[in-house]
């Protein structure tokens, strides 16, 4: 059984160059002057129920991100976290190595940072479809958290289908996240990096085999740990 990781930026100082646990960078109010789609697509001023459905499809709606500001003494590393809440930015490096490696449907979208006056190239927006369980989950033997519908309705909850599992959200607003999902002989275990929209995490997961690549080519700016959902492979 394949053993993914979860994939996350690296906090260390001597990587990233700040010392708050944040990224090398971050996006400001001129950024989002510059993105106006940016703010519709993930402000939470603009939360609506459809918006939040087109993560699922991101690379139908990425554009360009340019003049990205650099902390003051940030870093750049192979992937920068710059605060984004779908995708990773990575480096020219990082991008030629996942050519190799099977990802779900994605796109790149080109990325410049800014530092003081000078502008920097040569890094990407990379962003991939979500896997939403449709077809790959079986929702009946999966386990999820209710606690935060629970405590607001004041009623308890059951998910066994996926259908069951789109209408809490439809209905209550807030989809419930998977401690335990139980994948069926439809998901693809040859992918090197994915997903999930909603159901367990935000960003990504990453493959031994990968994960070795990253290892093996010195990429810098990431790091990994054990799930948080246990993740079951049929």
């Amino acid at each position: 059984m394949i053993n993914y990781l979860e994939l996350h930026h690296s906090i260390e100082p001597k990587v990233v160059g700040v010392r708050t646990g944040l990224g090398a960078a971050y996006v400001d109010e001129a950024f989002y002057q510059r993105n106006q789609w940016y703010r519709e697509l993930f402000s939470g001023e603009y939360a609506t129920k459809d918006r939040m459905k087109k993560w699922a499809t991101m690379p139908d709606y990425g554009h360009p991100l340019l003049r990205i500001p650099l902390h003051k003494a940030g870093k750049l590393s192979d992937l920068v976290d710059a605060g984004l809440l779908k995708g990773y930015i990575v480096s020219e490096k990082l991008r030629v190595l996942l050519e190799n490696y099977k990802l779900p449907r994605h796109r790149y979208f080109d990325v410049t940072f800014t530092k003081g006056e000078q502008e920097v190239g040569g890094y990407w927006w990379l962003l991939y479809d979500l896997e939403d369980g449709r077809e790959t989950v079986d929702f009946s033997q999966s386990e999820f958290n209710f606690s935060w519908h629970v405590r607001e309705f004041k009623q308890q909850f059951t998910v066994t289908t996926y259908q069951q599992y789109t209408a809490l959200f439809e209905e209550k607003g807030r989809a419930a996240q998977a401690t335990r999902l139980v994948f069926n002989q439809h998901f693809d275990t040859t992918l090197d990096l994915w997903g999930t929209h909603f159901l367990s995490l935000y960003r990504g997961y990453i493959s031994p085999r990968l994960l070795e690549a990253f290892q093996q080519h010195n990429i810098t700016g990431y790091s990994v740990r054990e799930p948080r959902c246990k993740l079951l492979f049929t």
